[in-house]
């Protein structure tokens, strides 16, 4: 042992293998490198010379080098009959004294012969091994040239050196094969290869110089030869150990059996799912063992029976199995072996019916939310208070969320025009384009050429450019056709033809185009009563009228009218900077009236009388004339039960006063409305406070 050593970057320390003493004469460019310890004592020396046995054999690889180091170091003497340990790149040299002290020193140009000598005897050395090892060996540069080519490998590969030696491996026909194999498997690992007839085992090892890949080398036998087969089968032991590893080890059981259906192989994860010992059912044949109850189903017989994979499903003690047989063929396409993948699957199936679960509850949740969503919208510009407008709004909700075509009915000034408008915003076409036109405003003989557009020339004044219809400025969104029901018999199967095809052809065009148009239809008329008076087609209609939405009449809506009432009023008092409101028995008065026009008549009598009544109340007075006329009921009085018919005229009567009196105020007026004296007004009024 030498002390006060100080290390190159290259020492080889006591507890490197084989494999990392060769990076590291391969990084130092050195054949001989000093040994330490871990107080980095020199304790003895490592050439190449010593690694060329053990490197023929790849599973000696990993072995530690202490084994081949020389550990005899004697000083250098001037005679050089001795070998120094040398670091070439340093130029230093290792002296070794009888007390085993060291000492290091720069080698001299003087000295440089001593170098020279030993570099050759080491090459020549090497070089002599190398051609007499019984592997072939093939070095390969990192450009793809051979640089080393011993003998064994000419021997082996038939090739001549003087072919073979200094060419680019990818050139050789020959060699075709042997460089595939080191490209792709990047130039290591243990591999076999077919050359001809014979295969040969090779070792494939990166070279590297300073951490940079300088090459491969390549070290093969034949592997029919004895030492290679005794050496194939202890790689084949090492595997089948790390095979037999990881069957033991898988969660999942494992079950083989033969071509016969009998069982050759079981691991712990099924003996444990089954609760039954291997020692029980190898040797068995699986339909037995479910007849034995051992399980309910066998997927290795299925595999059998129909020679493809097949998976089963059963129950064993209260736990669900999942199997998976696979088939393994030989080269004439017979099974051979059935490997079975089994697994418990008891709590991925509780995992999963708790998953259905909670997708139907969350279902149902979102469902709810929508509901509840739908209940609480607030639609612009709409006032729906009343029951039956609550459940057209909910209806027009969830009309929005789908593309059908939509028949909106319902009298004149209900607010058809809104719904369509309600439905176009609500859609997944609200960002496209919302047109809307009313087929009785314009002329017949022109709505054709404004719904398809026309071709320049179509007809006498038409424009040179030609038009785009209303159907292509639609396109991506929603067409509201008006008074659908005004449109003349021709024009409705051109209709027709839209909504079936979902295309136009230009009038005095040829070629068709294809549209993407949502059409909402609305209309006043009965057009039922249109097709059996045949004006109107049995097939449009039916075609317009996938969904239907009836737009009720406001005397049919009466709890929105005070609030439609309001709603207009603040409009147009912003609209005309004025501050008016309504008198308590102005709004019962409007309350109680027919509305015939419906929402449009009262949204045109709020803005008269909030530009014409003079002071900032309103009252009953302002009222046009057609709307103070008394308002003769036709309902007929519904009387339940029976009571004494004095007690039911007490009763009708005290119920006119009082309608009386909510609609004029005055008792003047009431009497004038009932067609009765003053003083019997009041009197009965007071007899009504009384009671």
């Amino acid at each position: 042992m030498i002390e006060d050593f100080s290390p190159t970057p290259w020492s080889i320390h006591q507890q490197d293998s084989i494999k990392d003493a060769l990076a590291k004469f391969s990084e130092s460019r050195s054949n001989m490198l000093p040994v330490i310890n871990g107080n980095n004592e020199v304790i003895g020396s490592l050439s190449l010379f010593d690694l060329l046995l053990p490197v023929q054999d790849s599973a000696k690889l990993n072995e530690n080098i202490c084994r081949w180091m020389e550990d005899r170091l004697v000083p250098l003497k001037s005679d050089k009959n001795h070998d120094p340990v040398v670091d070439k790149n340093n130029f230093r040299v290792i002296l070794a004294d009888q007390n085993d002290r060291a000492e290091l020193f720069n080698l001299s140009s003087d000295s440089s012969y001593f170098w020279r000598d030993h570099e050759k005897l080491e090459y020549e050395l090497l070089r002599q091994i190398t051609e007499n090892v019984y592997c072939g060996i093939v070095t390969i540069n990192e450009t793809g040239k051979v640089v080393v080519y011993n003998a064994s490998a000419q021997r082996l590969l038939k090739l001549k050196k003087e072919d073979i030696l200094g060419k680019n491996i990818k050139t050789v026909r020959a060699l075709e094969d042997f460089s595939k194999l080191i490209l792709d498997h990047k130039g290591q690992g243990r591999h076999k290869l077919s050359l001809g007839d014979v295969t040969f085992v090779i070792n494939l090892t990166p070279l590297f110089r300073n951490n940079l890949r300088i090459g491969v080398l390549a070290v093969f036998h034949e592997s029919a030869k004895t030492e290679c087969v005794s050496q194939e089968l202890k790689v084949t032991e090492t595997l089948l150990k790390e095979i037999n590893i990881f069957i033991e080890s898988s969660y999942d059981g494992l079950f083989v059996t033969d071509n016969q259906g009998r069982v050759i192989r079981v691991n712990a994860a099924w003996e444990k799912i089954f609760s039954v010992s291997r020692q029980d059912v190898i040797g068995q044949k699986a339909k037995d063992l479910v007849k034995r109850g051992v399980y309910g189903k066998s997927a290795a017989q299925e595999v059998l029976d129909t020679g493809k994979s097949a998976t089963v499903m059963f129950e064993n003690k209260g736990r669900k199995i999942l199997a998976t047989g696979t088939p393994v063929f030989n080269s004439q396409g017979e099974i051979t072996t059935v490997v079975v993948n089994v697994r418990d699957i008891t709590q991925l199936e509780d995992l999963r019916c708790q998953l259905e679960k909670q997708q139907q509850l969350t279902e149902k949740y979102s469902q709810e939310i929508k509901e509840i969503r739908r209940q609480q919208q607030v639609f612009p510009g709409i006032i729906c208070h009343s029951k039956i407008m609550v459940q057209v709004m909910d209806m027009v909700s969830r009309v929005a969320e789908v593309d059908s075509t939509v028949l909106i009915t319902g009298e004149s000034g209900v607010g058809k025009e809104m719904i369509a408008g309600l439905l176009h915003k609500l859609s997944p076409r609200r960002n496209g384009p919302m047109i809307k036109i009313n087929c009785s405003a314009i002329p017949q003989t022109l709505l054709e050429s404004e719904l398809f557009g026309y071709e320049r020339g179509a007809f006498t004044g038409a424009s040179v450019q030609g038009k785009i219809g209303l159907f292509e400025l639609a396109n991506g969104g929603t067409l509201m056709l008006d008074e659908i029901g005004e449109t003349a018999i021709e024009l409705q199967a051109k209709l027709l033809r839209v909504i079936q095809e979902k295309e136009i052809i230009k009038v005095g065009g040829s070629k068709s185009k294809k549209i993407d148009v949502r059409i909402v239809a609305a209309t006043n008329r009965d057009l039922k009563k249109m097709i059996q008076e045949r004006t109107f087609r049995e097939d449009l209609f039916y075609r317009l009228n996938v969904i239907r939405i009836n737009v009720p009449s406001l005397r049919e809506r009466t709890e929105d009218i005070v609030p439609l009432s309001l709603f207009f009023l603040e409009k147009y008092n912003k609209k005309y900077n004025k501050n008016k409101r309504l008198s308590s028995f102005l709004i019962n008065s409007l309350n109680d009236y027919n509305w015939p026009g419906n929402i449009r008549e009262l949204e045109n009598l709020i803005e008269n009388l909030v530009i014409l009544a003079r002071n900032d109340e309103i009252t009953v007075d302002d009222l046009p004339e057609n709307y103070k006329q008394p308002v003769i009921s036709d309902q007929r009085i519904v009387v339940n039960g029976v009571m004494p018919i004095k007690k039911a005229i007490e009763l009708v009567e005290l119920q006119l006063i009082q309608n009386a009196r909510e609609r004029y105020g005055s008792t003047r007026k009431i009497a004038n409305a009932l067609g009765i004296n003053q003083s019997t007004v009041v009197r009965k009024m007071a007899v009504q406070r009384h009671q």
